[in-house]
């Protein structure tokens, strides 16, 4: 959509724009499930691209927004009694696992000194964290 809600090609998106844009995102991939039966066989491979684009795009906000609330002390203001608690709270998906790692990674942008992907492999050795993975998210939080 090309508009003054959301942006306006050639201009950088306003905050607002941005998260105008994952809400309306939100709402149209809801009961995609469903729906895909309506996608040609020659469009599932390109259409399941520009989903998995989607979710790298989604995993990097997710760095980017806990790193932001760890370094201006949102996390630990809060009454959660851990950052993984936190990021629980505000993304239930995480429930399911995961919050830890992202804990990490977001820990790990806040530290970074040297370029991207070393910090990608300290936060992979000392976390667990695969460094291919690590390092898919510092590259898209830049």
């Amino acid at each position: 959509m090309v508009g003054s809600r959301f942006f306006v090609m050639g201009q950088t998106p306003t905050i607002e724009a941005r998260r105008a844009g994952v809400a309306a995102a939100s709402l149209l991939l809801a009961g995609l499930g469903d729906a895909v039966v309506a996608v040609g066989n020659d469009d599932l491979g390109p259409f399941l691209r520009e989903v998995d684009d989607l979710s790298r795009q989604m995993e990097a906000a997710r760095v980017a927004l806990l790193g932001e609330a760890l370094s201006r002390g949102v996390v630990a203001g809060s009454e959660c009694p851990s950052a993984a608690a936190w990021v629980i709270q505000w993304a239930p998906s995480y429930k399911a696992g995961g919050a830890a790692q992202l804990v990490t990674v977001g820990h790990a942008t806040r530290q970074r000194v040297t370029p991207a992907p070393t910090g990608a492999d300290r936060a992979a050795r000392g976390g667990g964290i695969e460094a291919p993975a690590c390092r898919a998210v510092f590259r898209c939080a830049r």
